[in-house]
């Protein structure tokens, strides 16, 4: 089975969808980064 994140992260589709979902709309683009930290910091990844 290939590894997808592989050729998500290869094509550089990764970054152009992380940096779409963080512009501001609904919520506002730094209260998306404080929450995306706090889902790292849950699950206890690295920032």
């Amino acid at each position: 089975m290939p590894n997808v994140s592989d050729g998500f992260m290869r094509n550089g589709e990764f970054q152009a969808y992380f940096q779409e979902t963080h512009k501001a709309g609904a919520l506002d683009a730094k209260t998306k980064e404080l929450l995306h930290l706090a889902l790292v910091l849950a699950y206890h990844c690295e920032p």
